[in-house]
């Protein structure tokens, strides 16, 4: 991936570099040999450098003293370098030839020599290639590297870099390709998958013979290429990573596998019958039989038989008025269990509750929020003629969650009592605006088959009443703090209140608090500090990190779990005594807050060695239910010691 990051290197700028921006021109009438090049090729990468084999096909062409390479840039691949013959017979290439521009910027071979020891800096100079003439091959010094940079003069733009570099004459023989064996029948199926945050689909031709399947078109830049794969069985598929496409402007392009951290084969779960093929591995257009070196990359890839349908979101009519429904659902969660203590691995149901929003529009039924990672995702299904039954369509698309690597669909799909992806169907009371279902109702990363995010059952809605209600008390789970980071802390904020009635969560918010010398004062959470706020805020809304913000996240199955990143300037931190959490009700024209809870800080410092602003003869402290630290020694009552109630 091209130009990620770039290697910061202090260099000595030459004042003999070229200053013009003027491309190489091979003199007319010259003709250039094929030449086979091989060299170690580093790429910038989000990890540091990437090191990869490089062998393809360039061009060099001898014009008297004068030697012109073509295809040594990595991402300009048709500009020509030029060098020269010196005395001693070797060809040197001035350093800062200009080779293209793009999107990015100009961009310059230069020459650097490699420093004789650690730590020393890298300079520029030009790079020499030894020829042997008998050979006609060409040798890279081993005093330098070749770089491709941003900058003539300077390496601060490094994008990449080439070393060991032999130019042989000759061209590289390719890799054997695929063939589809004579007499097998194909058939057109179809691919859907992400690429670049959009979904692709483009018929493609399959063919099985015997245990083996056979795809043609996976590789859009060679459309007739082939790649292999086996059936285990008639659910999977292994595809072995490292087949070759074919060649593109002089680079070998391979089928390749990769899931997320290394290159792999690619696992396709498969149903013959049903006619679809899926994978959770990227499949990637790939420079390199078996090192990471994409051109482009496809995730969520689909082949299946009928035409996939298209990621199109549902749209509600302008003008339509929706209302709130309170949803309760299981969720269940696989546990991996604990052999050690004798724990099983097995799946446990949690419950979940969410608030989501629904419009009837005649017989069409709206629903929004059924996905708590794609909240403004709408679902359409249709209310029956005698209005006791709402059906939802299978597959329906409600949105997608963009990660560093890639875009993931999320679909609302149901199954029937034998496995099988189904309609959802919800019984409905329109006296109590209740819909409710016995379905395992999922949401789901493909139209094909189960790969699941959530899986609800017992799932119920039901119009909120807005109704005055004292939120449950929130809980301190975790607090975090290093003396060099800002903390974080994980909090649950129950979306239920004191008497276990669920609440709605549009209307809970939650709000953190500072004591200090029973100073008692709310955190500030600035827009200056938190990218994702549009002003300044005390009150979090409960659904503030439901859309994935920065520095708010939901627990992916229990949203009354938050973590929430405190970008407060360390001097200020070490000066709390007490961190408290308060959630915060509006309903029922009426205003309602939790008792606080309160996290003590101080004691936290002390635990972990962190210097704290506060006295060492505040070392042991007490305090009650409101924050305030106890002058002497408590009676009976109900104190707050660390971070634990304690009864005396």
């Amino acid at each position: 991936m091209k130009k990620l990051y770039t290697l910061i290197l202090t260099m000595l700028v030459m004042s003999t570099l070229p200053s013009a921006a003027q491309l190489v021109e091979l003199p007319h009438g010259a003709v250039p040999e094929e030449y086979t090049l091989r060299a170690v090729q580093y790429n910038s990468t989000p990890s540091g450098w990437q090191q990869t084999l490089r062998e393809e096909n360039i061009f060099v062409a001898f014009v008297g003293d004068d030697v012109y390479v073509r295809g040594l840039a990595c991402w300009f691949r048709e500009s020509y370098v030029r060098g020269h013959f010196n005395d001693a017979g070797d060809i040197v290439f001035a350093s800062g030839q200009y080779v293209g521009s793009d999107d990015y910027g100009p961009e310059y071979l230069i020459g650097l020599l490699v420093p004789t020891n650690d730590g020393d800096d890298y300079t520029l100079t030009d790079y020499i290639f030894k020829f042997d003439e008998e050979e006609r091959t060409l040798t890279l010094d081993v005093s330098c590297i070749i770089g491709e940079s941003g900058a003539s003069n300077l390496t601060d733009q490094l994008y990449d870099y080439i070393d060991t570099a032999v130019l042989t004459p000759g061209k590289l023989p390719l890799p054997p390709t695929v063939e589809l064996p004579t007499g097998v029948e194909t058939e057109t199926w179809y691919l859907s998958a992400m690429q670049d945050g959009d979904q692709v689909i483009r018929p493609l031709s399959v063919g099985f013979d015997g245990d083996d399947v056979y795809v043609q078109g996976l590789c859009e830049y060679l459309p007739q290429a082939w790649v292999k794969g086996f059936m285990n069985s008639n659910e999977r598929a292994t595809f072995e990573s490292g087949q070759f496409y074919g060649q593109v402007e002089g680079t070998n392009l391979y089928f390749l596998g990769y899931d997320g951290f290394q290159v792999k084969d690619v696992e396709f779960r498969m149903n013959r019958e049903q006619g679809w093929m899926a994978t959770e591995d990227f499949v990637v257009l790939n420079a390199s039989d078996s090192e990471f070196d994409p051109f482009i990359y496809y995730s969520e890839v689909e082949l299946s038989r009928s035409v996939p349908q298209p990621n199109v979101l549902v749209e509600v009519p302008n003008g339509l008025s929706s209302e709130e429904y309170l949803l309760t659902a299981k969720n269940n969660i696989y546990n991996e269990g604990d052999p050690k203590k004798g724990i099983p691995a097995g799946y446990e149901q949690e419950d979940y509750s969410a608030t989501v929003r629904i419009a009837f529009d005649g017989k069409d039924v709206y629903i929004q929020g059924l996905s708590s990672d794609c909240p403004d995702g709408w679902a359409k299904g249709t209310l029956s003629n005698d209005g006791g039954s709402v059906t939802l369509p299978c597959g329906q698309y409600l949105g997608s969650f963009q990660s560093t690597y890639s875009l993931y669909p999320y679909y609302l799909v149901a199954t029937d009592a034998e496995g099988n992806f189904a309609d959802l169907r919800f019984s409905y009371n329109a006296q109590t605006h209740t819909l409710s279902s016995e379905q395992d109702i999922y949401i789901n990363a493909s139209r094909l088959y189960l790969n699941y995010y959530y899986w609800f059952t017992d799932m119920v809605m039901q119009a909120a009443p807005d109704v005055a209600a004292t939120p449950a008390m929130p809980l301190f789970k975790n607090f975090v703090f290093t003396g060099t980071n800002n903390p974080y802390v994980e909090v649950r904020i129950p979306s239920y209140d004191t008497n276990g009635t669920i609440i709605s969560q549009s209307k809970l918010s939650y709000q953190f608090l500072t004591s200090i010398d029973e100073d008692v004062q709310p955190l500030v959470f600035t827009s200056f500090d938190y990218v994702d706020m549009q002003e300044d805020m005390v009150e979090i809304p409960y659904t503030f990190g439901r859309e994935w913000r920065y520095d708010f996240y939901d627990n992916y199955s229990n949203t009354d779990d938050k973590t929430v990143y405190l970008h407060f300037p360390d001097e200020d931190v070490r000066t709390w005594q007490l961190l408290g959490v308060q959630s915060i009700y509006r309903g029922g024209g009426e205003v309602h807050k939790s008792e606080i809870a309160w996290y003590d800080v101080e004691a936290y410092f002390e635990l972990n060695g962190i210097n704290s602003v506060q006295s060492s003869e505040k070392a042991a402290q007490i305090h009650d239910l409101q924050g305030r630290r106890m002058q002497a020694e408590p009676q009976r009552g109900i104190y707050l010691i660390g971070a634990k109630k304690v009864i005396r």
